[in-house]
């Protein structure tokens, strides 16, 4: 029987399966710390299947890290036929894992059962030989020793020296462009069609309605490299600094399958010695506390940081102001400048952040903030500013792009890069700008080469959440554009001179304006990054927002872009109900059905309570159209599927990728539903395959 398993819910339905299956009394002082923790396993996990039966994999089948293997009877594999920690194995890569990036194998424990072994910095279509470092439940972790004769096909050099050093900022440096989309794509694919084959058996989707769209990659080779806005250094007193993998002095391995052993002899890697190809991991480095460190935090410790001396990742002037602020840091490490330890909570020096922009006049701007201790003096304080001022005269007086150096001050222990307070060292302004020219992507027939050159200019702030490719930016905006309904428009086209200056959309004719009469809502909206992109082709826009500083950001870009038909405010939907909300900061939505509701959450999704709220709006106002953005395609599918259940007058049609992280596992996707349904008179919903009665536009 085939069955899907989430490894963010292997956990929880291991340890708490009976409360899955029958009422659970608690005692009142464990029922306040339980009770949240059932809670959200029984509503997170409702589209899972727990079953313990055998999970058999077909030749051809794709693995991710959500999908594991469970072998005969009850539980886990046994002791015996698990990989033991420190066993060196033969491994053949067959796919990438999706989240982690680490290549996904399987060590063949007998002739019908097979264990999954994700491999670190392995790439699919390369044989290994790979030392057992961590073992789980269902599945092995492993780094490499040896990568085999031959090759890979889709291997290629990695370009940063940083990489094979165990640095977490870059996954795939070491495997062909066309390859990582590839294997994104199908990962997006394997989950959607996952949920659509569940929908399927409940009759509300079907997989051939579904339009997968080709996945729109980074240009080659321009957008490969240096196309991070912000990058977040981390000091520290604990420096990790990389080590070669060995094998065991004995060279032999003995891999135990009930009560047959064999004997391999694996005489290929000496002990102690690199050989060509060899990679490190975060498993194989050596502590070191020297008193200074610059650079990233190494991939699951938090404590440690592996230093960085420039990043493939940001521009070059970013990568000089990096080292920079090393140099002048470090000879200070022991006196007024000591860096934060995140173990014992003690020093001043805790993070440098790096941000870049290009301007309207496609000019680089850059901001550098500081996150710091409160100081202890005035003296720690004065060495900080020395700092700051040699850093303003060597790249803000040559006009090398620096136009402010700031600190943010924390008090806080976790080593978040937000400040409680803030001040400007050194500089004239406290943002930077960014302008994003999204139609020049749009691959529609309307007309707008005027606005596409001047574009949307958005003002960054030191905190503030800005999307981190901007060139990959415009192609989602697009995207997103593109399967709003609001380029459907076959009256929308050029802006005159004269609307081009007030900011107003005109219509074909250079001096009549055009108003689209859309209506249209962007959830968790942050800074108005989609609002702004789509308030030109509608009649009003509202953007609701938690976070009161990003609400901030979104009314000041709204002024800076002449924006007067947008309206942002800070809501807590957790306390306050949806469609309340919109019907009193957008009244023309109790008239008429909002025409386009937009959702980007955070990685972890939408609440289900949320979920719940859209599709409890009343039937005559239901929204004509909802796109779905997520960074997490597994979120998102997770709440696609309780979102249909509930609203099943809705009918998912396309689902759109956007790669804006280049060498990573994360890939942007898009999902596109439009109502299909209208409620009778008696609450049931029938088809419908009339257009809308506005006669605006058809969806």
């Amino acid at each position: 029987m085939r069955t899907e398993i989430r490894t963010g819910a292997v956990l929880v339905e291991r340890t708490y399966v009976s409360l899955f299956e029958r009422p659970v009394s608690l005692k009142p002082a464990f029922a306040r710390v339980l009770s949240p923790i059932i809670y959200r396993a029984r509503v997170w996990q409702r589209p899972c299947h727990r079953s313990r039966q055998t999970r058999h994999f077909s030749a051809g089948e794709r693995l991710s890290s959500a999908t594991m293997v469970a072998t005969d009877g009850p539980g886990a594999p046994s002791s015996q036929k698990s990989p033991s920690r420190g066993l060196l194995v033969e491994l053949a890569v067959e796919s990438l894992a999706h989240g982690t990036g680490m290549g996904v194998s399987r060590l063949q424990l007998s002739e019908n059962e097979s264990f999954v072994v994700l491999v670190h910095n392995a790439i699919p279509g390369e044989r290994v030989r790979a030392r057992i470092i961590r073992r789980k439940r269902n599945h092995a972790e492993a780094i490499v020793v040896e990568r085999l004769d031959p090759p890979s096909m889709f291997a290629t050099a990695p370009l940063c020296r940083h990489f094979l050093e165990g640095c977490g900022g870059c996954k795939f440096q070491n495997l062909i462009y066309t390859k990582q989309l590839s294997e994104k794509e199908e990962q997006v694919r394997d989950m959607y069609r996952a949920l659509l084959r569940r929908l399927e058996t409940d009759g509300l989707a079907s997989e051939a309605s579904v339009e997968f769209l080709p996945a729109v990659g980074a240009t080659v080779p321009t957008g490969l490299y240096a196309y991070r806005n912000k990058m977040d250094f981390t000091f520290g007193t604990r420096v990790w600094r990389p080590k070669p993998n060995t094998a065991d002095d004995s060279g032999k391995v003995t891999l135990r399958q009930g009560r047959d052993t064999s004997t391999r002899d694996e005489n290929t890697v000496s002990s102690g010695r690199k050989r060509p190809g060899t990679d490190t991991a975060p498993e194989s480095g050596e502590d070191m506390r020297t008193g200074f460190a610059l650079g990233l935090h190494v991939p699951r410790r938090y404590d440690k940081v592996l230093c960085i001396e420039d990043c493939a990742l940001q521009i070059d002037v970013a990568n000089e102001i990096l080292r920079f602020v090393e140099r002048h840091c470090r000879p200070l490490a022991e006196t007024l400048l000591p860096p934060y330890d995140l173990v014992e909570h003690v020093g001043f020096l805790r993070n440098l952040v790096i941000r870049t922009a290009q301007d309207r006049h496609n000019q680089t701007q850059v901001m550098v903030n500081l996150v710091t201790s409160p100081p202890a003096d005035a003296h720690q304080q004065a060495a900080l500013e020395d700092v700051a001022a040699a850093l303003w005269k060597a790249f803000g007086e040559t006009n090398r792009g620096l136009v402010c150096v700031l600190q943010n001050i924390t008090s806080n222990r976790s080593g978040v890069a937000v400040g409680e307070s803030q001040r400007r060292l050194a500089g004239t302004q406290d943002t930077i700008e960014q302008c994003l020219r999204p139609l020049r992507h749009v691959r529609s027939r309307i007309q707008t080469s005027s606005w596409s050159e001047t574009g949307i200019n958005f003002q960054i702030s030191a905190n503030s959440f800005f999307q981190t490719n901007p060139a990959q930016a415009e192609r989602l905006m697009a995207v997103v554009l593109e399967n709003s309904g609001l380029l459907e428009q076959p009256s929308v086209g050029q802006v005159s001179p004269a609307a081009e200056s007030s900011a107003e959309l005109a219509v074909s004719s250079p001096q009549a304006r055009q108003d689209t009469g859309a209506l249209v809502v962007d959830l968790f909206c942050g800074t108005g990054t989609i609002a702004l992109c789509l308030a030109p082709f509608a009649e009003q826009v509202l953007g609701l927002e938690l976070v009161a500083s990003a609400v901030d950001d979104a009314r000041t870009n709204a002024r800076l872009n002449a924006r007067t038909n947008t309206v942002f405010q800070v809501t807590d939907l957790e306390k306050e109900n949806l469609w309340q909300v919109i019907f009193r900061h957008l009244p023309l939505a109790r008239q008429h059905p909002v025409d386009l509701l937009v959702m980007d959450p955070p990685r972890a999704g939408v609440h289900p309570r949320q979920l719940k709220a859209i599709a409890g709006a009343p039937p005559a106002l239901r929204p004509r159209r909802l796109v779905y953005v997520s960074c997490n395609p597994a979120s998102q599918t997770r709440d696609l599927d309780l979102l249909l259940r509930d609203a099943p007058w809705y009918r998912l049609e396309k689902v759109a990728l956007v790669d804006q992280f280049p060498h990573t596992p994360h890939i942007e996707t898009v999902a596109v539903l439009s109502l299909s349904h209208e409620a009778d008179a008696n609450g049931r919903h029938k088809a419908s395959g009339s257009t809308e009665e506005s006669g605006r536009y058809s969806i």
